[in-house]
């Protein structure tokens, strides 16, 4: 078999057998196309070896690939060798007599400062038309404004990933109790729980103008057409947002959730 032809079998393997996020199984996929555009898409699978995957990742790290990149696209090819054997595509595992350790990065996570997360709330609580952060169940006045302001208030209040952000559906909401119910990684599910008064009053808004503007869709979050609100989307609606509020720095809704843990 050619090693091109085994990652596409590869990642159909991922895509219908493991419980993998669509972001790990593209991530997984670029990972071995990278190791079949360094052997060559028409090379034999038979190919892969010990010193072939060594001599890759040193010329991955003379590339300038981060060590955190570095350690994800080695646990993608050790996943690709024990399918190749799984399959019989391989006779023998090409890590057995080999250790590749790529040090930690040591890097902390961007936060942002109090002082700039409160300026961020309170632009778009003007954008949104929400006097004093204090919102009853009528129905918003700039409800995609708004939706900024639940994204935003959502990832900084509970630390969610913005795949997590907009996944939410309606009946993951528990306002009574102040919780939700969260898909993560892996389709693992929490619950995280929403400790300001002011929060859970938006979200309430929030949902009289969903049912105002007719959502039909499940999901909590919606764009300027009612369909789902997607991760791009939400990103460039924080980054946007932070710009117009004046900040100094670029926000992410990644700095978002660092900031909740802070």
């Amino acid at each position: 078999m050619e090693v091109q032809e085994a990652q596409r079998r590869f990642v159909r393997w991922l895509e219908t057998t493991r419980n993998l996020s669509p972001h790990t199984i593209r991530a997984y996929s670029g990972d071995v196309a990278a190791l079949c555009n360094y052997m060559g898409p028409d090379a034999p699978v038979d190919d892969v070896s010990g010193d072939l995957i060594v001599n890759f990742v040193e010329v991955q790290r003379a590339g300038g690939l981060s060590a955190t990149s570095l350690r994800r696209r080695l646990t993608a090819l050790r996943s690709f060798s024990r399918w190749l054997i799984a399959i019989g595509a391989l006779n023998s595992d090409p890590w057995s007599q080999m250790s590749l350790q790529i040090r930690r990065s040591r890097k902390l996570p961007r936060t942002v400062p109090a002082v700039e997360v409160n300026r961020l709330l309170d632009y778009l609580c003007d954008a949104a038309a929400v006097p004093n952060r204090i919102v009853d169940k009528a129905v918003f006045t700039r409800p995609h404004q708004a939706i900024t302001l639940v994204a935003a208030a959502l990832a900084i209040s509970t630390g969610l990933r913005v795949s997590e952000v907009v996944g939410i559906r309606c009946l993951d909401l528990d306002l009574a109790d102040g919780s939700i119910r969260v898909t993560g990684k892996g389709s693992r599910e929490r619950i995280v729980f929403i400790t300001s008064t002011w929060l859970k009053q938006t979200m309430s808004a929030h949902l009289a103008t969903r049912a105002h503007l007719g959502i039909d869709h499940r999901y909590l979050l919606f764009n300027r057409v009612g369909a789902p609100m997607t991760p791009a989307a939400m990103r460039a609606r924080i980054v946007k947002a932070g710009q117009e509020a004046g900040l100094q720095r670029r926000i992410t809704p990644h700095m978002l959730r660092h900031s909740a843990a802070t």
